[in-house]
């Protein structure tokens, strides 16, 4: 005997379910980021060294001197096997990881609890951090152009307290305005389900 089937019932079944599994994926990825952004802003040891890693062809380009780069403890030498050897060794307070940490915490904020387009929101972060990590390797090379030319005592001081404070402030500026218009720009997923299973708005 064939049993009478609601369609509607059926479906809405089948649209609360795959729902429910998206929302357990941008749950997923929010932990990620929060997560990722944690062990960033703790553990960036290996972010300092990417950093320096990356800062040692540019630093020989602007200095036009030998350069060698310590990876383990994130230093960049130049001048090398001079009398003018110098090395600028990149902080736990001086990375570009310390602004990128918490631009990634907003991001899985925003992915796990606002319903704003995963695409869009990691693209915005990428873009960050991109800018974060360029202007960071613009800080360096200033700071080892201006140490190499004037020396320690009359290049050092200016180029990374003053010069370097206002670029890692402009960046950061740049960066978190980029993330907004980044994320913004698409406003929240038009037809997206909401997290309850209800009739998107």
């Amino acid at each position: 005997m064939a049993e009478a089937v609601n369609p509607a019932g059926t479906l809405g079944t089948g649209a609360g379910s795959r729902a429910g599994a998206v929302r357990s994926l941008r749950l997923c990825l929010s932990g990620a980021l929060l997560i990722g952004a944690l062990l960033l802003m703790v553990h960036n040891d290996r972010f300092r060294s990417l950093e320096a890693v990356a800062a040692g062809p540019l630093v020989h380009l602007v200095t036009a001197s030998p350069v060698a780069v310590d990876p383990r403890f994130a230093i960049v030498f130049f001048d090398v096997h001079s009398l003018r050897m110098e090395g600028l060794r990149i902080t736990s307070e001086c990375t570009a990881a310390l602004v990128i940490a918490p631009i990634a915490a907003l991001a899985g904020v925003l992915v796990g609890f606002v319903r704003f387009r995963v695409g869009r929101v990691l693209t915005a972060l990428g873009v960050s951090a991109l800018i974060l990590f360029a202007v960071n390797q613009l800080r360096l090379l200033l700071i080892a152009f201006a140490t190499h030319t004037w020396g320690l005592k009359h290049g050092y001081g200016w180029s990374h307290l003053l010069v370097g404070s206002l670029m890692t402030s402009v960046g950061a500026m740049l960066s978190i305005a980029a993330f907004f218009l980044l994320v913004s720009r698409t406003g929240r997923g038009r037809g997206s389900a909401p997290a309850d299973g209800g009739t998107a708005p």
